[in-house]
């Protein structure tokens, strides 16, 4: 975890009768939090995600901390954050043929932060035992096609625009969220299973869905569902040439 710090534009005045270059802070503004984390984290969480997945009246701000202890569990350092909005979820790459651990990428936009090293508190370590969810245990599907053949899909970042409400004289602005932007979906297919999905490009219907094999990821959250419009079709194929066996590219928006 990263981020949350304060920073300002310095403006540097007109010069005066003086002639010195007098200057003054503008508005503050507060560095995104980096959150990457696995497959263990709570319930509540990954539900937070599904609910700005939807922009549904389920998602709303939240407020927390993160805290820095020692190795006796005593607090020194706590920066708290207020009004938090999801801003980036990053999915990681998947490919059938690693055995490397997934990781998800959240980005908050604070209201605002505060720091606190004075707290002199305890802390108990919550840790539970550490779950991999590996980035070879997933599922394509799209209606209508095949997917069963597709080796690799590529990281997806989905983000959400916010507005920052700027009226009255609050130097900390309330943001509330706008608009979903959802980036076209890229995966491979060994060349020898990609001929039907090369020769078919008929539109499909929306309902695409990725699905991680872990049922501790709560698919609510982790198979991103978009229902809203019909899909377009698929790009065309690009048969690479790439290392054994061959595969072939394909991109759908």
């Amino acid at each position: 975890m990263s981020g949350g710090d304060a920073t300002a534009d310095v403006i540097t005045e007109k010069l005066g009768p003086d002639r010195v270059a007098h200057k003054h802070f503008a508005g503050v503004k507060y560095e995104d939090i980096v959150v990457t984390c696995g497959a263990d984290m709570s319930k509540s969480f990954y539900d937070w995600i599904a609910a700005a997945l939807n922009l549904n009246s389920a998602y709303s701000p939240k407020d927390g901390a993160t805290v820095i202890a020692d190795s006796s569990g005593r607090v020194t350092a706590r920066l708290e954050f207020m009004h938090a909005l999801i801003h980036e979820i990053t999915f990681p790459a998947l490919d059938a043929s690693s055995t490397t651990p997934g990781v998800f990428q959240v980005k908050l936009t604070p209201e605002y932060t505060r720091t606190d090293n004075k707290s002199s508190a305890i802390v108990k370590s919550s840790v539970s035992p550490e779950t991999n969810w590996l980035v070879r245990n997933f599922r394509l599907q799209i209606n209508g096609l095949d997917c069963t053949s597709v080796d690799s899909i590529d990281a997806l970042t989905i983000s959400i625009d916010q507005r920052a409400d700027a009226v009255g004289d609050a130097r900390d602005y309330a943001k509330e969220p706008t608009t979903l932007n959802i980036p076209n979906l890229s995966f491979t297919i060994p060349v020898v299973f990609a001929r039907d999905q090369c020769t078919d490009s008929r539109p499909r219907r929306q309902g695409d869905r990725i699905t991680t094999l872990f049922a501790a990821l709560h698919e609510s959250a982790f198979g991103t569902k978009r229902t809203s419009r019909p899909a377009q079709p698929m790009s065309a194929f690009d048969p690479t040439p790439r290392p054994k066996p061959q595969k072939v590219w394909g991109e759908q928006f």
